[in-house]
């Protein structure tokens, strides 16, 4: 792949300039008003997938065309790469996903199989196969794990998350999705995740779909400085009006009208922070199948060095995921080590954690 080096030239200038970059909901009035007095965490889509779909050809997710992924796949697909999918569970009978193992915290079984459609639909997004039928994930070669820690009613126990996390831990996944979110700050949550950073595993979840705020209104777990918090956008790369705003926000993605796996080997439209999450999951599978070498400070680093900037950063922070300039960045390691470790490096020299990868 021919390296952008116009692109690594203005990164370099912007990063001599500044060492760090630092709808109102669509959800009906019950479920809002269940969710501000849950003690669950819950999903963070929208439009709970009523667009039911059977596809007989391949198509492109819109979500990827936009971050300027759709050729990757062919060299850096996620081969190797351990995606755990937590949420409602997966279709593991789905013919389009890659499901290699997981666990249900709801009953304590291997029966992980999704009654619901959400966490199948956020694994189509990582994952689903370039099969020549139905979609094309953001990295189809990934090994996907279903960690199914929320109920048929998008549900989760705080206790169910947090053993789901220590799942991911024990089975040495390397990156873990968590299309979940709620207002609750919970210590052991935040260890259990603080537990996981440390052992090398790259966590990414959705701030939330509850629009604008003049506060910060990020939910947990995208709250904690130890997940990549992720916003969406839609078609123009404009912040969905559903999206949360913050300081702890750190990349957007697009999130409306995505197209993905369902359950029953069906296919179906989603909306909501729970599908650009999967697309940044997707995203540091390319990465770290570029080279396996990567900490998940510098799988961060790079993804946010490379976002296309586009806005005040309490909406936007670092900008709009774009797969192919991050990816530029990896392959400069092999290239110029030297202006590689410039680069990063003037993301990662602060950073208060000591990291081991698996």
């Amino acid at each position: 792949m021919k390296i952008n080096t116009k692109f690594l030239l203005i990164t370099l200038c912007s990063l001599i300039i500044i060492s760090t970059l630092g709808f109102i909901n669509n959800f009906e009035t019950q479920k809002r008003e269940n969710y501000k007095n849950s003690p669950f965490f819950l999903v963070q889509n929208i439009n709970n997938n009523k667009m039911i779909l059977d596809l007989t050809s391949q198509i492109y997710p819109s979500g990827i065309p936009l971050v300027k992924s759709s050729f990757i796949r062919k060299k850096y697909g996620g081969s190797g790469i351990k995606v755990g999918i937590l949420d409602t569970g997966v279709d593991y009978n789905h013919k389009d996903l890659n499901i290699k193992g997981g666990i249900s915290l709801i009953d304590k079984s291997n029966n992980y199989m999704d009654y619901s459609g959400h966490g199948t639909h956020v694994a189509g997004i990582v994952g689903s196969l370039d099969n020549g039928i139905g979609t094309i994930g953001i990295a189809p070669n990934v090994q996907l794990f279903a960690i199914k820690a929320l109920d048929y009613n998008e549900k989760g126990k705080i206790s169910n998350i947090i053993a789901g996390v220590q799942w991911a831990i024990d089975n040495e996944i390397d990156i873990l999705n968590m299309s979940v979110g709620a207002p609750i700050y919970s210590k052991d949550l935040k260890n259990v995740l603080e537990k996981a950073y440390l052992a090398g595993m790259f966590i990414v979840a959705p701030v939330g779909n509850n629009g604008f705020s003049y506060q910060s209104n990020i939910l947990y777990p995208a709250k904690f400085p130890t997940v990549f918090a992720v916003g969406s956008v839609d078609k123009n790369l404009q912040r969905s009006r559903f999206s949360n705003v913050g300081n702890e926000l750190d990349i957007m993605a697009p999130g409306e009208k995505i197209i993905s796996t369902f359950i029953n080997n069906k296919y179906a439209y989603g909306q909501g922070t729970s599908m650009a999450s999967p697309l940044v999951a997707g995203a540091a599978a390319v990465l770290l199948s570029a080279d396996p070498t990567l900490t998940n400070i510098q799988i961060s680093a790079i993804l946010k060095i490379s976002a296309k900037r586009r806005g005040d950063t309490y909406e936007y922070s670092n900008g709009v995921l774009d797969v192919s300039k991050a990816l530029d960045i990896v392959l400069l390691k092999k290239k110029d080590t030297f202006l590689y470790n410039f680069i990063v490096g003037k993301f990662t020299q602060n950073a208060n954690l000591t990291v081991v990868r698996f």
